[in-house]
């Protein structure tokens, strides 16, 4: 069976690692669906990581959770829980020029 990949994002990230968000609870859930999942991989970016670590200081205005976040990020990072992949400058510029190419489609910044 084809594994089905699964792109992490953000604001699943700040949900799962914040208790106060108003999705916490849903995140946990799927995490722990993603974690009995063998047929599942959650692939995890550097920017993805740049932007969680930015907006928990943002919204604790605090660096010690900040840094437990940074932390727990790592450690789920060596345990192979997310395939962690680094942006490459040609992924970087394939991304930018579709963004550019289909620019009118403005419908995916809709929430």
């Amino acid at each position: 069976m084809i594994p089905r990949l699964n792109i992490v994002d953000t604001s699943y990230l700040i949900a799962l690692l914040l208790q106060k968000d108003k999705y916490h609870n849903e995140a946990k859930l799927s995490w722990n669906k993603f974690k009995t999942t063998e047929d599942s991989i959650l692939l995890l970016n550097d920017y993805v990581i740049d932007e969680v670590l930015t907006l928990v200081l943002k919204r604790t205005k605090n660096c010690d959770v900040t840094e437990i976040a940074s932390q727990t990020i790592d450690k789920l990072i060596a345990e192979n829980v997310f395939e962690f992949y680094k942006i490459q400058e040609r992924d970087y510029n394939s991304a930018k020029n579709i963004f550019i190419k289909y620019c009118d489609k403005y419908y995916y910044l809709c929430s």
